[in-house]
């Protein structure tokens, strides 16, 4: 019986997009956590925030709308419901 070799393979991911991923998770990070564009655009090296911004819009939406839920929740609380039913 002939053994199937193919998915065993490992696969050799070059350097530079290994780089690349880490560079993308680093900046998806940095937005999460709240650390300004300004700081960021250049810790990558960016000459402009503007390229950051465009680059990583989707990331920032997501920054946006988490920071609106938050403000949200904090200004507009919903009340508390007990766990439990009370009988009789």
């Amino acid at each position: 019986m002939k053994k199937n070799t193919s998915s065993t393979r490992p696969i050799k991911v070059p350097d530079h997009v290994i780089q690349l991923l880490k560079k993308i998770q680093n900046v998806t990070l940095q937005i999460a956590g709240g650390i300004p564009l300004t700081t960021i655009a250049a810790r990558v090296k960016h000459a402009d925030v503007s390229t950051t911004t465009r680059i990583y819009a989707h990331e920032i939406r997501s920054a946006n709308e988490a920071a609106s839920t938050y403000l949200d929740d904090l200004l507009h609380p919903m009340p508390q419901r007990n766990s439990y039913h009370r009988i009789g």
